[in-house]
């Protein structure tokens, strides 16, 4: 009977410790199941900005969110992750090219530490007035599950860099390469937007002024007709070969000589333009008055072309140190942002100092309207008739068309994350933004 009894108390201990077991196997594949929930629901967020402190190991798999870098424009973000998603966010203004964003994903898949994220897409978007609005200020915002989505400030209060960069140990080093890359793919679009712009003033010159185009560009030529052909071949192709690339590499100075000399001609012609207008002679004002308009207006579609060639050159030899990962990436992306801000400083005066001149030819003295009364009478309207001529002339080659012309142009009707979440949050009873 002992032996017995031991036996059947041995099967209960027996019994008992598999229960546990069983209990203990249930509750760590349940906790195992809520964390891959939690997993999917954060990958599915509109990540707008932040940057989440959270480590990977490799191996893991990463979240889908969408890494947004502003832009010094108005509305205009540059986004980067999965092509379904980046609709969800605005009208797209430009796409970069597949080699930068194969490139870019690879460094996105170091930072995150892990293997592959497939086929991930670039994009300079125009977003809706809130989200550009939270992105630049740098405010804390909830979506309706309370999930944070949190900024990274600069020292001087803007944006730093990219959304959902994760510390991954070593990896501060690959972060820093996948913002400095962002940042390049966001220049370049700007500048392949620049050059779409520039085509359609180019395609409209005029018999005259592109016969002129001929002699002051000769030099150049040969030169601008194999960087058109490359940078045509490589926006087509979505690719930037090392052959193409070596066709085009040392004619930076050509470019940078042809813009200049196209800068000063246009100096030129106004301070022809300003002596007209201070003339005592009312008869030779009148005279003058359209050939001194027209070579202003020349030397404009010369500077438009030869600005156009130099986006041509700046974009191809950014895409070139971005997917090549030269260290000077960022000095150099930060060069082409001043050039651009000086080139609009440089340019303005001249516009303005243009207007002033051709309004100034309508005033005259009381002793030009005894000796030229028909004149006098008809100078007025001649010179309102070619200051409009002037207004009409695109005075900045490298400022864009702003986003509301933009969205009207297109139809495109901006309708981004931070709309649906305060929608979403209404419709739940959950306070929305800026918590």
């Amino acid at each position: 009977m002992g032996a017995v009894s031991d036996a059947a108390t041995i099967i209960l201990v027996l019994a008992f410790v598999l229960c546990i077991v069983a209990a203990v196997a249930v509750m760590l594949r349940w906790l195992s199941a809520d964390n891959h929930r939690r997993g999917r629901r954060r990958a599915s967020l509109p990540a707008v900005t932040g940057h989440e402190s959270t480590t990977l190991s490799p191996g893991d798999e990463a979240s889908d969110g969408v890494l947004a870098l502003p832009t010094e424009r108005p509305n205009e973000i540059y986004l980067f992750g999965r092509a379904a998603e980046l609709d969800e966010y605005g009208a797209t203004l430009a796409s970069a090219p597949s080699q930068l964003a194969r490139y870019a994903s690879g460094l996105k898949s170091a930072v995150d530490g892990v293997r592959s994220y497939g086929e991930l897409s670039g994009r300079l978007v125009l977003v809706d007035d809130k989200t550009a609005a939270a992105l630049k200020a740098g405010t804390m915002m909830k979506d309706k599950g309370g999930e944070i989505l949190a900024h990274v400030l600069r020292d001087d209060g803007k944006i730093s860099s990219v959304t959902r960069l994760r510390e991954v140990g070593g990896l501060a080093a690959g972060a820093a390469s996948l913002t400095n890359a962002m940042s390049a793919m966001a220049m370049q679009a700007q500048l392949d937007r620049i050059e779409r712009q520039l085509t359609v003033i180019s395609e409209g010159i005029d018999t005259a002024n592109r016969e002129l185009l001929r002699q002051w560009h000769a030099q150049a030529l040969g030169a601008q007709d194999v960087l058109r052909e490359v940078y045509a071949t490589a926006t087509r192709a979505g690719e930037l070969t090392a052959a193409n690339w070596t066709q085009v590499a040392s004619i930076g100075h050509v470019v940078r000589t042809q813009i200049h000399g196209d800068r000063d001609r246009l100096s030129h012609a106004i301070a022809d333009l300003e002596q007209l207008a201070s003339a005592p002679d009312v008869k030779e004002r009148m005279k003058e008055l359209d050939s001194k308009v027209d070579a202003v207006r020349s030397a404009h579609v010369a500077l438009s072309e030869s600005t156009r060639t130099w986006a041509q050159y700046s974009a191809l030899r950014l895409w070139h140190f971005t997917v090549t990962g030269d260290p000077t990436l960022e000095a150099y992306r930060a060069e082409l942002h001043l050039f651009i801000e000086s080139s609009r400083n440089e340019i303005e005066p001249l516009r303005l100092r243009a207007s002033a001149a051709v309004s100034q030819v309508a005033k005259y003295r009381w002793t030009s309207m005894a000796r030229h009364p028909l004149i006098v009478r008809r100078l007025p309207a001649a010179s309102a008739d070619r200051l409009a001529t002037l207004e009409a002339v695109n005075w900045q080659p490298l400022e864009l068309r702003q986003p509301k012309e933009i969205e009207l142009a297109t139809g495109a009707q901006p309708n981004g994350p931070i709309a649906e979440l305060e929608a979403q949050a209404e419709d739940d009873q959950v306070p929305p933004l800026n918590e």
